[in-house]
């Protein structure tokens, strides 16, 4: 028979906040995190047994764990990654890809008022975990002790995804994972008064990767991601692609790119995400970061800009001048040219992608390489840092000064040659309105060198050159635009997103 008795809690004195860098014990803001599990219930997980009750000597339970490791569902025809139970069923395979760390940590907490030392044993999913031995009481006074068992992390069951379909994510929060636990005693205990003992686990911990969201740019969508996530797809990565409509940089983010971004988050059942942004997906991505407050219920632990306009694109100027001109004067470029843009090219995400108007942007979403804390309800869980990424290109690879059929982005590859040297060669187009309110383009201020582009974006562009310290600028890519296309570019973006990164970035865990 298993019994609680009230008073050997209260006799236990307050554990301390953090055991061994891993493991956490109750404390006035104590919940769960996306890597750390506890039982609010403080008289739960506890073996609890009263003086000379010689039935006690043993407690099982459940812990639920709500984080997805992974991908989270098994893919159609394929060797089923995750049991019924969320076990896993390719262990090793999570652990050598780095999207499971390869440990896990109990935190036990045991109190010992009988006369005799006692033994505890601590088991998870028929694993035995550890043991922990406490002394006798001294003089009346029970003996106290925490310890941070560790354990391999695959004995543990995860959360199964419940994903929605692109934009409605986050309709179902994940099915958690069961996990067995047995505490049991060498012995019941024997003295009789104030005897009695008390064994609880407090935590379970264990490292996972965070979920990369991608973000495709404009004329694009999720489907676009589909050669760039294959090496995500292979090594178990976790990972959402987002659907976005056109339109600007602020209603974007805030309307559409934001929510998908909380939705995917739930669905892992985690509190931070990676982005990787194509084109003015990282502008949009960059709203999205500098619009969370502290104390948000998501954030962010790295972004990687792919080809990312982020001082606008002469192109947008260009393509802006031939929809709003009413008066074309004499232009040093084929009409043709014009009609392309316009047709083809031009909506809503535009007319904010031109110079002028993102580098009013960057003087209102100036970003720094900050401390932000997310929270959960009223609690307050983690602090990290963000790191930011920027890859750029040059569409001219084979380096002949010429964009032939295979470098051109489409099938009017002297089209496409035209704007390489349009963009390399100028800098900002300047429009102005006459009195009737007739727009002309007023002039065209060249670049003192010529900038190597994608055809969209110059790679000065890509790597911000106007804020230089805030991304870390990666080798330029010799492709056109398509580099949202690239699984070669993929893996590399792959093998910088790893549990290394997000350990260097979380600060603190805030308990």
């Amino acid at each position: 028979m298993l019994r609680r008795i009230g008073f050997l809690v209260l006799l236990i004195a307050p554990p301390p906040a953090l055991l061994n860098g891993q493991c956490r014990t109750p404390g006035e803001n104590n919940t769960n995190t996306d890597k750390t599990f506890v039982e609010l219930d403080e008289s739960s997980l506890m073996l609890d047994c009263g003086p000379v009750d010689l039935e006690c000597s043993a407690v099982e339970g459940n812990i639920p764990i709500t984080r997805v490791v992974g991908p989270g569902v098994n893919a159609a025809g394929q060797p089923p990654d995750y049991r019924s139970d969320g076990g896993l069923a390719q262990p090793g395979l999570f652990v050598r890809n780095g999207v499971l760390g390869e440990r896990a940590w109990m935190s036990v907490s045991i109190y010992n008022g009988d006369i005799v030392p006692h033994t505890f044993t601590f088991s998870i999913n028929g694993n035995e975990v550890g043991r922990a031995t406490v002394g006798p009481a001294q003089g009346g006074i029970g003996q106290y002790a925490t310890q941070c068992l560790d354990f391999p992390a695959e004995w543990l069951h995860f959360a199964l995804r419940n994903p929605s379909p692109a934009p409605f994510f986050g309709q179902t929060p994940p099915t958690p994972g069961n996990n067995a636990y047995f505490i049991e005693a060498d012995s019941p205990p024997r003295q009789e008064g104030e005897g009695g003992f008390t064994a609880q686990i407090y935590s379970i911990t264990f490292e996972a990767l965070a979920p990369v969201v991608f973000v495709h740019g404009i004329l694009s969508g999720p489907q676009a991601w589909s050669e760039f996530s294959v090496p995500f797809t292979n090594n178990k990565y976790p990972w959402a692609a987002v659907e976005l409509p056109e339109g600007k940089i602020e209603a974007v983010a805030i309307r559409d790119l934001e929510p998908q971004i909380k939705g995917i988050a739930k669905e892992f059942g985690v509190y931070r995400v990676h982005l990787v942004s194509h084109s003015k997906g990282g502008l949009w991505s960059r709203a999205v970061i500098q619009r969370l407050p502290p104390g948000d219920s998501v954030g962010v632990f790295s972004l990687f800009t792919l080809d990312t306009p982020h001082e606008g694109s002469v192109l947008a100027d260009l393509a802006d001048a031939f929809e709003n001109l009413s008066a074309q004067p004499q232009l040093p470029f084929p009409s043709a040219l014009g009609t392309l843009l316009t047709s083809y090219y031009y909506n809503s995400s535009i007319p904010d992608l031109t110079v002028s108007r993102v580098h009013l942007f960057n003087l209102l979403y100036r970003h720094v390489q900050q401390t932000r804390t997310y929270a959960s309800g009223a609690n307050l869980i983690a602090a990290n840092g963000i790191r930011y990424f920027a890859l750029g290109s040059d569409a001219d690879i084979d380096h002949d000064g010429v964009i032939g059929p295979v470098e051109a982005m489409s099938p009017w590859y002297v089209a496409d040659d035209f704007l390489y040297h349009f963009l390399g060669d100028v800098r900002r187009i300047t429009i102005r309105q006459d009195s009737l309110g007739r727009s002309t383009i007023a002039s065209i201020d060249p670049q003192p060198l010529f900038a190597a582009n994608d055809i969209v974006v110059t790679a000065a562009s890509s790597y911000l050159s106007e804020q230089p310290a805030l991304f870390e600028a990666q080798p330029l890519r010799y492709r056109n635009h398509t580099t949202i296309h690239d699984s070669f570019t993929g893996d590399n973006v792959r093998g910088m997103i790893t549990l290394g990164l997000e350990r260097s970035l979380e600060q603190s865990t805030v308990q």
